[in-house]
């Protein structure tokens, strides 16, 4: 399914998001009931990924340094359409119906990577503090967009959280448009990401999530 491009569309900081448009794909895509927008979320990442080139997330991380994280940055792509007014991103546990509220967070338009022809990209981190699970903890604050270049490391993987855990995630986008109106897309039966319990960094690649 397509829709047309519109002339002069894009994104604007500081008036918030303005008319977007795209070539809407059916897998990973969703559209308002009255029409006046759409996403599509066609791309997950994070900056953790296998040798034989998984992308993981993990929930504490031994670093080259030695120190040790619960963080793990996660970048999600979508193409946007319509008069779009605000875009929410969140994780959703694949194993679990169950997911923690922190895990979602409202993207400003200054905060999406501009990737051309209406397609944008958020980078943020998940924080799994206090031996929690992705995307499952209870904190203050489980998603903190993070607009800082990140770049992509390889890792050795341990303990993929099946049992405690939600075992994978996926992302998903929601939006809301000047009607008032709201639609989503999401990764499910695109894209989803392993959870580990421990990770040790081997490398760093130098490419940027």
């Amino acid at each position: 399914m397509m829709t047309m491009l519109k002339a002069g569309a894009g994104l604007k900081a500081a008036a918030g998001l303005a008319t977007l448009t795209l070539v809407l794909a059916s897998c990973g895509s969703g559209v308002t009931p009255d029409g006046s927008g759409s996403v599509n979320v066609y791309d997950l990442k994070t900056e953790y990924r296998t040798q034989d080139g998984t992308y993981v997330a993990c929930d504490n991380t031994s670093l080259q340094d030695g120190s040790v994280t619960n963080v793990t940055n996660v970048a999600v792509s979508f193409s946007l359409a319509g008069s779009i007014t605000s875009v929410d991103v969140g994780l959703r546990g694949v194993t679990t119906t169950q997911y923690d509220g922190n895990y979602n967070a409202t993207v400003t338009a200054s905060q999406l990577a501009d990737l051309g022809g209406n397609k944008f990209k958020t980078v943020f981190k998940a924080n799994s503090v206090n031996s929690q699970f992705l995307p499952q903890s209870l904190r203050p604050q489980g998603i903190v967009v993070n607009p800082v270049p990140v770049t992509i490391k390889t890792v050795s993987a341990f303990n993929r959280q099946m049992t405690y855990g939600p075992g994978a995630f996926f992302a998903s986008v929601a939006v809301q448009t000047t009607t008032g109106a709201t639609g989503s897309g999401n990764t499910r039966f695109l894209t989803t990401i392993p959870v580990y319990s421990s990770c040790t960094v081997l490398n760093d690649t130098g490419l940027t999530l």
